[in-house]
């Protein structure tokens, strides 16, 4: 089974999830909800304020077609699918580990790359740790699903681990910021561009 780098991760984030529906009170301006996790929209705008600035201060090339908003919610989803199946599972990691990940892309690809990666999908430089850890996290939990094989077999058997884990979370997405496409498993954006804060309508983070 392949591990999961930090750089390769940025762009492609293998999350099995599920939509379903959640109380009103919790989705009442929430971006998003995953369980007990809820991120607002005002904090979902703050983030991509947050991360634009720091793609211009990094100096980093951004695609016109990059839609910082679906990327973000795709990741930080995924980030509170990980956390609690790492938690059920009491899989952690430690700091050294968290620092050799870092070093070793910003080594691979360049520190400002990496940042400017990172920050495409809601991950600006100080929470470039917080996205090390999802990365680590899912890679320990889905080796301990898996026994140690890397058989079709085995992969079937994580790939359904993640999405039960998902499913058990009844996700839902604001409409303003898209739909979740529980068969694609990602944010689709808004067919009107002008409905959706920090995307041009097309999405270049998608899951596969």
């Amino acid at each position: 089974m392949r591990k999961r780098h930090l750089g390769g991760a940025v762009l492609v984030l293998a999350a099995s999830l599920a939509l379903t529906s959640c109380s009103d009170s919790a989705k009442v301006g929430a971006a998003f909800t995953a369980g007990s996790a809820r991120m607002s929209e005002s904090e979902l705008t703050s983030l991509i304020d947050e991360s634009r600035k720091a793609q211009t201060d990094l100096g980093v090339e951004v695609s016109a077609a990059v839609d910082i908003a679906s990327g973000a919610l795709n990741a930080h989803i995924w980030q509170e699918i990980v956390n609690v199946a790492a938690a059920a599972r009491k899989v952690t990691v430690t700091k050294t580990e968290l620092s050799d990940i870092l070093n070793a892309e910003y080594s691979r690809s360049g520190k400002k790359n990496v940042q400017g990666q990172l920050a495409s999908i809601g991950y600006p430089p100080r929470m470039a740790e917080d996205y090390a850890r999802l990365v680590l996290l899912q890679n320990k939990v889905s080796q301990q699903v898996a026994g140690g094989k890397t058989d079709a077999a085995a992969q079937a058997k994580v790939a359904k681990f993640w999405s039960d884990t998902a499913t058990s979370l009844k996700i839902t997405v604001a409409p303003r910021y898209g739909t979740w496409d529980s068969t694609a498993l990602q944010v689709t954006p808004p067919q009107n561009p002008n409905t959706n804060p920090g995307t041009n309508g097309n999405n270049s983070n998608q899951v596969p």
